[in-house]
């Protein structure tokens, strides 16, 4: 079994910079976002940054439901993600979440067996010429498969997400995060998760001019056990801000049921939930692009 976080952390530490504050996660009973935009507060902020929500979208239970949060006026997203209300349910979990436009979309599959709902979550930033989208292609089959994406040369990366193109509800977000490397390289990296359709995927990496203050930012490695949900929590460092945020699970190729359930920034960082549907179990870390002074 391979550890993902481990090279991903392997790869920043050649350059102790791009790596910078961490906080402790730990295994909870999920219940509703006890903190949400307006807890985050920096005193340099990036310009035009600014958080919103949009919700509640009612996911029926057996079905894929899409939902989306739009930056105001001209603003561009950083990154975004959702809080799922279903409790510790581990059947409920994000297909894809991604950047089109000024507009974040995400689409939730819900086989719990009973209604849920859902709020999306946008990150956005004023509208700038140094801002690019890159794409990167795969292809889903029976257990996880990833694909990555580097920013291109003079630019960092700020978000990601990934774009599912099946409506199949087997089909989810394993491990959805930003990478640094220390020979200045930096991007998106998606793991997807599938019981067994054969789907594409597309990898988006949000770059920008490298913005004050930028680092990515992970927290403390977590255990998710066997058929139960764990939460993973990373805060930036100082008083910079989270851009765009995501989740690292110990890989292993013949898993089908590690899922990302929630995804999205507060407490001046990223809380993640995650589920396990294997039958041992696996570990979990939150990852953020940070920005600000």
């Amino acid at each position: 079994m391979k550890n993902l976080s481990a090279v991903l952390i392997a790869g920043i530490a050649g350059s102790a910079m791009l790596l910078s504050g961490t906080a402790a996660g730990a295994v909870t009973t999920k219940g509703s976002p006890h903190a949400g935009p307006a807890s985050i507060r920096a005193f340099n902020m990036p310009k035009g940054y600014t958080v919103v929500s949009n919700g509640p979208f009612d996911a029926a239970t057996g079905t894929q439901t899409h939902g989306s949060a739009s930056c105001p006026g001209t603003k561009q997203p950083a990154g975004g993600g959702a809080f799922v209300e279903n409790g510790d349910n581990v059947a409920a979990s994000i297909n894809s979440s991604y950047p089109d436009g000024q507009t974040w979309e995400l689409d939730v599959n819900n086989t719990t067996g009973t209604e849920t709902s859902f709020e999306v979550y946008v990150v956005c930033i004023a509208q700038s010429a140094g801002y690019k989208i890159a794409t990167a292609a795969g292809v889903t089959g029976l257990g996880e498969t990833d694909a990555a994406m580097d920013c291109p040369s003079g630019s960092k990366v700020i978000g990601g997400g990934v774009l599912s193109d099946t409506t199949n509800t087997g089909v989810n977000i394993s491990t959805t995060t930003p990478y640094a490397l220390g020979n200045g390289h930096s991007g998106w990296e998606v793991f997807m998760s599938s019981t067994g359709d054969v789907s594409n995927f597309t990898v988006y990496s949000i770059c920008h001019h490298k913005p004050a203050g930028w680092s990515v930012a992970t927290g403390s490695s977590v255990s998710i056990p066997a058929g139960e949900q764990a939460e993973a929590v990373v805060s930036c460092p100082g008083d910079s801000v989270p851009l765009g945020g995501g989740s690292i699970t110990q890989f292993d190729e013949s898993a089908t049921t590690i899922d990302l359930n929630t995804d999205y920034p507060a407490d001046n960082g990223w809380h993640i939930y995650e589920s396990d549907g294997e039958t041992t179990a696996t570990s979990l870390t939150a990852s953020t692009v940070c920005a600000g002074t």
